[in-house]
């Protein structure tokens, strides 16, 4: 991400001690928060305030002053931003080979992501925030956004990167401006804009396993100098880093094109109007899962298959396996935006309207065998239209405000459909499930300039919100003929929630700034959609956190050094877990765990020791753990780990440039990230688990003088590691648990070439 930290990420986190939920245990460790936020910004302070007579109220002039982002919907500098948020610029998404969101992980701290490119539902987390429930009766705690329109599903969530122009990650609950389903943080990806220049790219890669990609784009003005057009294309084909030894095909490839364009016109002097579209299409092998064998499959149930017989025929090679069913993944998704922007005196009108639409269908081989036990279909359609509408003031004052009304209507129909053998003949049963999802919201927040170089920012949001799920389940035998009765549900709910914010900030001198926040979010409440037995609705979530920190450069702008702490208060937590049903099924419950409690330190910082140098480094403490929890199969949890909460975690960045004479300039990129052990289920068992792992990524590139062209070796995860995507534990089921494993080593060339 942006070039001043590590893996190119700036980062800029928020803490505050709980008053009175804070660990007690852990007094070394409030000490050394305390000092973190209150003595290191007086020392920071003292070191760099100079004369504060002269203090300059305006945007300080650092390194990075022409990075504009909009966290809070206006304009400003990510130094002066009293929030947590990491920052990539295309220049970035290409120096760390992002190329889709999964790849963030790797390079963003606090960020986890449960699976790679190939998968259907990336399970997002930031700061052990998340969730595994990614039927269509639930959200996800992590709101994504494609130029400010909110996507539903994340079945939606593949994009290609190759055209966005910056993203923005913004950590901690943003229930304020961003509403329902934001309790752990909100992604936001903005594409290319139309330019009143003529731009063009195209890049060409080559890379393991027969790569080939193609993208590029082309914008500039249209018919006059008032409309302005961008056009943008993808296409990616790669073999799967998996062998299905029993089909003889290859699991997990890549398989899309993507399509995008923009329109931007200027209506008049005070209104511009930006017309947004775009289509993805992928059609690949899914994931493999590879079983870990732990007991006899099905407690003999289906005969005298046995752990030797499976170990047999399960090939050792992690990326090899033995399915009887190809698993694959198919989807089209379609987005339509329009932004209107209109000013007049002092106030600045927005106007966001949106549709998206999205047919996904997957077949996952779900035993991980060669033997005909578990195979499940699962097809999804989903179409959601939203409008918002902002008003800001935009006069230079001491007080600048904001309010503004939000809609969000979508509608979803799955049909998961699980078949299994089991003994003397096949089984099936199906689960259909309408949802309709209606959510409206008022919002507003005001910043006050309390007194020179002191502000205070307040806000709220109402929002409420309504479901209709209607559920039918029916099971039929291999001739089609059903063989046990329908089960049905209708039911209709409704949540609502207010959530507030409160931040405090003070430019302490024109290199050091600090503030401190509370927070609330809140994620909708859910029903299950792969239910067998009546179900009540989940409730939803609340999560409140106390935040604050620091930003601060040392030694004439050479060392950029920000440290934060955060407390987070969770409530009532939706949790996943699969059960074993009488004749050998299994089924997939929902509940709320009681509470949690996640504190964390985080560090990063970045140093120029030379014009051509650029070193980073991040490092995270986290502790996220239940508080009250006794789950499913009634066991009390409490004081487990949260999933996807690694307790340490850290990156490094080197990255050098020399100049080629007046042939142009080679630049030498070296990442390192590491991450500690993450828990996959709420149980903490070990071989549910990835341990502590490491990821090594280099690139070198060459830019020619005039930079039109750029050439370019890459390799990522050089070290050839193998670490854990996803596992499930199918014990009461098959007696086994499924893994599925990032990619191994990839590298490849790419010629780029800009017009």
């Amino acid at each position: 991400m942006h070039n001043i930290q590590p893996s190119g990420t700036m980062s800029y986190h928020r803490s505050r001690r709980h008053p009175r939920h804070w660990p007690n245990a852990d007094y070394r460790v409030t000490r050394i928060i305390w000092w973190s936020i209150v003595v290191l910004p007086l020392v920071a302070g003292w070191a760099t305030a100079g004369d504060l007579s002269d203090f300059d109220s305006d945007m300080p002039e650092h390194r990075f002053e022409d990075l504009v982002i909009k966290p809070f919907f206006r304009e400003t500098n990510p130094f002066l931003t009293p929030a947590a948020i990491s920052v990539a610029t295309a220049n970035d998404l290409e120096a760390g080979q992002i190329q889709h969101i999964p790849d963030l992980a790797l390079t963003t701290p606090g960020l986890a992501i449960g699976n790679n490119a190939n998968t259907s539902v990336p399970h997002l987390y930031i700061r052990g925030v998340g969730t595994t429930n990614v039927t269509n009766g639930a959200d996800l705690n992590i709101g994504v956004y494609l130029d400010d329109v909110y996507i539903d599903r994340g079945e939606s969530f593949f994009f290609d990167l190759h055209d966005i122009e910056r993203i923005e990650i913004m950590r901690g609950p943003q229930g304020t401006l961003y509403g329902r389903n934001t309790t752990g943080g909100a992604i936001r990806l903005f594409s290319r804009r139309p330019t009143p220049e003529f731009k063009a790219q195209h890049t060409l890669t080559l890379g393991s396993r027969n790569q080939l990609k193609t993208h590029g784009y082309v914008g500039g003005p249209l018919a006059t100098d008032t409309i302005l057009g961008h056009l943008s294309y993808a296409y990616h084909k790669r073999d799967g880093y998996t062998a299905n030894r029993f089909t003889g095909s290859r699991l997990a490839d890549t398989d899309y094109y993507l399509l995008k364009t923009s329109v931007l016109i200027a209506a008049d002097e005070q209104t511009d109007i930006q017309l947004n579209l775009d289509y993805n299409h992928n059609d690949s092998a899914g994931l493999a899962y590879k079983p870990l064998v732990l007991g006899p499959i099905l407690g003999g149930l289906i005969g005298d298959v046995t752990v030797a017989d499976l170990e047999h025929v399960e090939p050792s090679d992690t990326f090899e396996v033995r399915h009887d069913t190809d698993s694959r993944e198919e989807r089209d998704v379609f987005g339509i935006s329009g932004k209107v922007t209109h000013d007049w005196n002092d106030l600045t009108l927005e106007s966001i309207t949106a549709f998206r639409s999205l047919d996904f269908d997957e077949l996952t081989d779900v035993d991980g065998t060669s033997l005909q036990l578990f195979n499940l279909a699962f097809e999804l359609e989903q179409h959601q239209i939203s409008q918002e509408f902002r008003l800001l003031n935009s006069d230079d004052r001491h007080v600048d405000w904001l309010i503004g009304a939000y809609i969000f209507a979508g509608a979803s129909s799955s049909d998961a459909r699980q078949s299994h053998t089991l003994g003397p003949g096949t089984f099936a049963g199906t689960n259909a499930a309408d949802i309709e999802t209606i959510a409206y919201a008022v919002f507003g927040e005001v910043d006050i300039e309390l007194a020179d170089r002191l502000s205070l920012t307040l806000g709220t949001r109402l929002t409420y919100e309504e479901k209709d799920f209607d559920f039918v389940r029916t099971s039929d035998d291999a001739t089609g003929q059903i063989v046990t009765p329908g089960y049905e549900r209708h039911d209709r709910e409704n949540w609502s929630s207010i959530t507030p914010r409160a931040i405090l900030d003070y430019k302490w001198s024109q290199t050091t700034f600090m503030y401190v926040s509370v927070s609330r979010g809140f994620k909708s409440g859910a029903y299950n959609s792969f239910q067998q037995t009546s179900e009540a609705p989940v409730d939803q979530e609340h999560l409140t956190a106390y935040e604050g920190g620091f930003k601060s450069f040392w030694f004439d702008e050479r060392l950029q050094l920000n440290i934060a702490a955060f407390f987070y208060d969770y409530t009532d937590l939706q949790v996943v877990s699969q059960e074993p049903t009488a004749g050998g099924g299994f089924q997939i419950a929902t509940a709320n765990a009681a509470k949690a409690e996640i504190w964390g330190i985080e560090l990063d910082m970045t140093s120029t020791p030379l014009k051509s140098l650029t070193i980073a480094a991040t490092a995270a403490f986290l502790s996220a753990e239940y508080t009250e929890f006794i789950n499913s199969a009634a066991v009390d949890v409490s004081g487990n780990d949260l999933i996807r909460a690694p307790e340490w975690s850290a990156g490094l960045m080197a990255e050098y440039s020399v100049t080629c004479g007046d042939a142009g300039d080679l630049t030498i990129r070296g990442e390192y990230q590491y991450q500690g052990r993450i828990y996959f289920t709420e149980t903490n068992e070990s071989v549910l688990s990835q341990p502590g792992s490491y990821n090594v990524n280099a690139r070198i590139a060459f830019e020619t003088r005039n930079e039109r062209t750029t050439f370019a070796v890459f390799g990522r995860n050089l070290t050839d590691e193998e670490t854990v995507s996803v596992a499930f534990d199918f014990r009461p089921i098959t007696g086994s648990i499924l893994r599925s494993y990032n990619p191994p080593r990839t590298y490849g060339v790419e010629v780029s070439v800009r017009f």
